[in-house]
Formats: C-alpha cells, structure tokens, sequence
C-alpha cells in the first residue's frame, strides 16, 4: 500500500506546505512467521525520511504441530 501528498498549512501567520510518500508491505514467511517492511518520506519545511524492517512469530496460527 502506497500514499502520496501535497498538503498546505496555515498556521496564525506562517504558511508551510508538505509532501509526503508513505508505503508498507507484509509478506508471509512461512505458516509462523512475517516480514513488514515501512517506508515514509517528508519534503517540506521540515526534510525527514525511515525505513524501518520487522520480522515477526504469528501465535494464533491454525495450523497444528507443523
């Protein structure tokens, strides 16, 4: 999933605009096991980006003594 933006701020007298790019993806690894992957971009008066990756245990799986 995937978001893109142009946005404009007003704030008493001072006015800012912001871009933005945001995207995450989830992928199985397995019948136990994820992969998240998180991605966000900022452009505007304030410059600012983080990539962040998890690996997750899945507990509630339904699968049994696998």
């Amino acid at each position: 999933m995937a978001t893109a933006a142009d946005r404009r701020f007003g704030f008493l007298l001072a006015h800012t605009r912001g871009r933005f790019v945001i995207g995450t993806v989830e992928t199985t690894l397995g019948p136990h096991y994820y992969q998240q992957g998180y991605f966000t971009s900022n452009r505007g008066s304030m410059i600012c980006g983080q990539f962040i990756i998890s690996l997750g245990c899945r507990f509630d799986s339904n699968t049994k003594g696998e």
